[in-house]
């Protein structure tokens, strides 16, 4: 998760070097995906790139990556260019109708 806090660049050194990122969550709950969803729109993206997953992981607390990308139109707009849609209402987590 410390790659994922110091932006693309580090995202991208840490997959070339051969990291992994897993859902393995840390002492608050949080998984790498859910550092990623908060930082930026280019970690989001460089994130996906390094072969990282956004899935509806829910934190101990009951939070996720998707409730807190949707306050931000770039949020969720990066997450479109990586091919997830966030669910709303009427969607699945997938963005297909219900």
């Amino acid at each position: 998760m410390l790659a994922i806090a110091n932006g693309p660049e580090a995202i991208r050194a840490y997959a070339k070097a051969g990291g992994h990122f897993t859902e393995q969550e840390s002492s608050g709950g949080r998984t790498a995906e859910m550092y990623a969803a908060v930082q930026s729109v280019g970690t989001i993206v460089a994130f996906a790139e390094a072969g990282g997953k956004f899935t509806d992981h829910y934190t101990k607390a009951g939070s996720s990556e998707t409730a807190v990308a949707r306050r931000s139109p770039e949020m969720i707009t990066a997450f479109s260019k990586v091919g997830v849609y966030l669910p709303t209402a009427s969607t699945n987590w997938v963005g297909l109708p219900r």
